[in-house]
């Protein structure tokens, strides 16, 4: 049986991280799911993470913003007996442009040239080669018999010595 559940949505609140009675951190999070129908209508899908991802969406995200999420479905009973379902999140992906608590760059006066942007890998720099004084002898391969090059001129020209077809 597959139990896999992709979505995608807006936070409803903005999420804090609270710690368990193991001692792990997990968080609670409500996202808003936007069905495809003129009344705009939406699905709000309760969901939890833990541990680290817990402290990164509470982090990088707010109220608002735009997330995906890929988890299960865990459903159990609460004080009243009623079912109820969470969504377990294996991985979160944030889709807004920017985190939260991430200043824009002061925008620079002109672009750094080219000769002092620095690689991680080293660039590639062909080595030049001198020009061969004499030109080139075409190599036989091995399997094409040996022939001295034939020397055509206007001459010796005709329809039955032409080098082609």
């Amino acid at each position: 049986m597959i139990n896999n559940v992709n979505l995608i949505g807006r936070l409803t609140w903005d999420v804090e991280v609270q710690q368990g009675k193991n001692g792990k951190d997990y968080a609670y999070l409500r996202i808003a799911v936007n069905q495809k129908s003129k009344d705009k209508d939406a699905d709000f899908i309760d969901c939890v993470a833990f541990e680290k991802q817990a402290g990164h969406i509470a982090k990088y995200t707010h109220k608002g913003s735009m997330i995906a999420i890929q988890g299960k479905i865990k459903s159990k009973k609460d004080k009243d007996g009623k079912n109820s379902m969470k969504v377990w999140i294996n991985e979160v992906e944030f889709l807004d442009k920017k985190p939260k608590d991430i200043q824009p760059q002061p925008k620079q006066e002109a672009p750094q040239p080219l000769e002092q942007v620095s690689y991680a890998q080293p660039t590639y720099q062909p080595q030049q080669q001198p020009m061969p004084q004499q030109p080139m002898q075409q190599q036989n391969p091995g399997w094409m018999p040996q022939q001295e090059p034939q020397q055509y001129t206007q001459n010796n020209l005709n329809d039955n010595n032409l080098p082609f077809l």
